[in-house]
């Protein structure tokens, strides 16, 4: 019986087929059943995305300064990140008698 669901055609590099190839091999899931099952949950971050872009178009400077607050408040989350692993990677090397500098 056929499918009420929509098609569409889609083109992928080489390294893209191959890896999707592979992964049908092994796992018996054809490629086209597995994009339409990833797809569906990629859908909220396309939904997102498109709201971003949508309030881009309409205001761009107030988009610049989201995007400003978000990258500053996203770069304190990574130093924080990186200095609670400076701190563990020091607590592993006074932990190892042999560890090097």
């Amino acid at each position: 019986m056929p499918t009420k669901k929509k098609r569409i055609a889609i083109t992928v590099d080489d390294d893209v087929h191959a890896a999707l190839m592979q992964f049908g091999k092994l796992s018996g899931v054809p490629a086209a059943t597995l994009i339409g099952q990833l797809i569906p949950r990629l859908l909220p971050l396309l939904e997102s995305t498109t709201y971003a872009l949508k309030e881009a178009r309409e205001s761009p400077l107030q988009t610049l300064e989201v995007l400003s607050r978000e990258i500053a408040k996203t770069t304190a989350e990574a130093s924080a990140l990186q200095l609670d692993l400076v701190e563990q990677i020091a607590k592993v090397r006074g932990a190892t008698p042999d560890a090097d500098d």
